[in-house]
């Protein structure tokens, strides 16, 4: 796939790509956090917090 990108597609992956993974990483640990926040019913103002970290 990326073979068939113009050459500065591939540019831009290659520039946005890092920061593409971070921003992945952070929603990972967001979404575990929050389902951590579930899984032992914390109260609901953690759940509110964790929830506002996937959400934005």
């Amino acid at each position: 796939v990326i073979k068939s990108l113009s050459k500065d597609d591939r540019q831009l992956i290659e520039f946005y790509s890092p920061q593409l993974d971070a921003h992945t990483e952070f929603l990972s640990k967001a979404i575990e956090e929050f389902l951590t926040v579930i899984e032992e019913q914390m109260p609901p103002h953690e759940f509110v917090q964790k929830g506002k970290l996937v959400l934005f």
